[in-house]
């Protein structure tokens, strides 16, 4: 009994220390794309992606999307990598930052979704 309560406690532990996240990821050809939220203050919440090769050879042209939301306002973020080295990744790429000029509370950035579109 003690064995399968623990397991849960730390799960709430980490929910409790860990900051807001959402995200989303999409996989093609071993290539991977998570796009996630995170907190940066008090009225900022920054959207990101993280671009990981899971190959052993280099792969070029890396074509993906990321619909996100900053409040009412729908956007569609693409970008294209030209190179990727094998194993290599790109962390928390900056996509953009969705600010609440007027209020107390945090803005409402949220994925909507990512695909990834090419990989040669």
């Amino acid at each position: 009994m003690k064995v399968a309560l623990l397991p849960a406690c730390a799960t709430v532990l980490s929910v409790l220390v860990a900051p807001c996240q959402a995200q989303d990821r999409d996989e093609m050809s071993g290539v991977t794309v998570t796009a996630t939220t995170s907190n940066h203050s008090s009225n900022m919440v920054d959207i990101q992606a993280t671009i990981k090769n899971n190959n052993g050879v280099m792969v070029e042209n890396v074509k993906f999307q990321v619909r996100y939301s900053c409040g009412s306002d729908s956007n569609t973020f693409d970008k294209t990598i030209r190179y990727l080295a094998a194993r290599d990744s790109i962390v928390d790429f900056p996509i953009d930052t969705c600010a609440r000029m007027v209020g107390p509370g945090r803005p409402d950035g949220r994925i909507l979704g990512v695909r990834i579109v090419n990989v040669d």
